[in-house]
């Protein structure tokens, strides 16, 4: 864990840095929706804050005060303890306003709605989700783990394991990615060895913080490309649709509705191994 130094705007700055950012942000995002969904807004337990405020507004507005220097705290406490209970005072803070008991809420996380947000949602949103899904003991795991353990179940489909990851992190690249230049697999080692991205395809923190192609890195056999390559790696943040990941691994569009429902058979038996290794379906409770 990391302990806040000299002041909480310089530790979590260093916390940006981290190759692992994109992965504990979705954590703090996950907490911040569990918080919401246990209170009770407008007489609805589960509702909608005041502003349609959701997790990740709370995170946002926590990042901004640090980043202002509206948010202090004394050296040597834990920098997620730190993040988490101001993630908690703004919760309260909602919860004690006027604007919640004139706030109208027409939806709620019921129970079936809950069955209704599949696994699917979960690793690709795990903020849009509620922690009663699974079982309660799964939730001792990190959303990086989980999402690790996903990763290590599918490992023996090469082009499953693409798709998931194009699913599972905010910006996945390979090979096929940049089948308009030649030769992708030598642009790959370049951006490995520049930091830009890792050997498993996943887009690094050293390439979100560039801001620009012209403070990019690369071989000189990709110098004159630089402007490309950057924007396709910018782009990857935003597959989404079938189409788009057709296009983003250069296959035809059958073979990702194909992968898609494999991975779907194959989500559904990591939960179930979940249960199992949990000591069964806590669902069930």
């Amino acid at each position: 864990m990391t302990k806040i130094q000299n002041s909480i705007k310089e530790t979590f700055e260093k916390e940006l840095q981290k190759e692992n950012w994109s992965t504990i942000r979705v954590d703090y995002i996950c907490f911040a929706n569990s918080l919401i969904s246990s209170k009770t807004w407008q007489g609805i337990r589960g509702g909608i804050p005041p502003g349609g405020l959701d997790g990740e507004d709370l995170v946002e507005i926590v990042f901004v005060k640090i980043l202002e220097g509206k948010l202090s705290c004394k050296e040597g406490v834990e920098f997620v303890a730190f993040v988490k209970q101001a993630i908690r005072a703004i919760v309260i803070n909602l919860v004690n306003t006027k604007e919640n008991f004139n706030t109208v809420s027409n939806y709620f996380y019921s129970k079936e709605a809950m069955k209704v947000c599949s696994m699917l949602d979960f690793i690709s949103s795990p903020e849009k989700c509620q922690y009663e899904m699974f079982p309660s003991k799964m939730f001792n795991l990190t959303v990086e783990q989980i999402i690790s353990a996903f990763l290590r179940f599918i490992k023996h489909d090469s082009l499953l394991t693409k798709v998931a990851k194009i699913f599972l992190f905010n910006g996945a690249v390979f090979e096929e990615c940049f089948h308009d230049l030649k030769d992708g697999n030598l642009l790959i080692k370049s951006l490995t060895v520049n930091g830009y991205v890792d050997l498993n395809g996943e887009v690094q923190n050293k390439f979100w913080v560039l801001g620009s192609s012209d403070k990019m890195r690369l071989d000189k056999d990709f110098e004159a490309h630089k402007k490309v390559i950057f924007l396709i790696i910018r782009r990857s943040t935003d597959i989404e649709k079938p189409r788009d990941i057709a296009q983003w691994l250069n296959i035809g569009i059958n073979d990702i509705y194909y992968i898609k429902k494999k991975m779907k058979r194959y989500l559904l038996r990591f939960k179930n191994k979940m249960e199992d290794s949990n000591g069964g379906n806590y669902d069930q409770k």
